[in-house]
């Protein structure tokens, strides 16, 4: 039985009759945490300086600077979360599909059947990724693109065991 974190029992396009979702994954969160934090303290950086700034009467020059590097960071914080939520791997019990969002108007999925499968390996490296169980994920296939890679998948070997059954 595949976690209920992953589990899902929604449909989704092009979803063929009598298909089931048996896991819906994404990267492990820690791979969306390093970015967050980093926005986060660089927003922080303007009101840091602003104290040792002697500005007068650029005042409003300096928060209106401020308020532009707000937005640039509020949109790249969105960027971060959107290719988060939208990079999925989705496995059904007849195939695996794979959704990777490029940028906010570009996106490229693929797919192949699960009897093609003819070999899946987890390799998990490093101690953050052993500490959190989270790993890279390597689908070898019989179809024409034969090596299906997937990084920092959350408990890689649940999602092997998943693919295999």
């Amino acid at each position: 039985m595949p976690f209920a974190l992953f589990t899902s029992s929604n449909t989704f396009k092009g979803q063929l009759p009598g298909e089931t979702t048996l896991l819906v994954a994404r990267k492990h969160w820690l791979t969306l945490a390093l970015p967050l934090f980093l926005i986060v303290i660089t927003a922080l950086i303007p009101l840091a300086i602003y104290p040792f700034l002697a500005l007068g009467s650029y005042t409003s020059l300096y928060w209106f600077l401020t308020s532009a590097f707000w937005f640039f960071l509020w949109n790249l914080l969105f960027f971060n979360l959107m290719i988060y939520y939208l990079n999925t791997v989705l496995i059904t019990d007849k195939r695996i599909i794979a959704t990777k969002q490029l940028g906010f108007f570009k996106y490229s999925t693929s797919e192949f059947q699960k009897d093609k499968i003819q070999d899946v390996s987890v390799k998990i490296t490093g101690l953050l990724a052993s500490l959190f169980n989270f790993g890279d994920l390597e689908i070898q296939t019989a179809a024409p693109q034969n090596k299906f890679n997937f990084t920092n998948l959350p408990n890689p070997e649940e999602i092997k065991r998943i693919i295999l059954s």
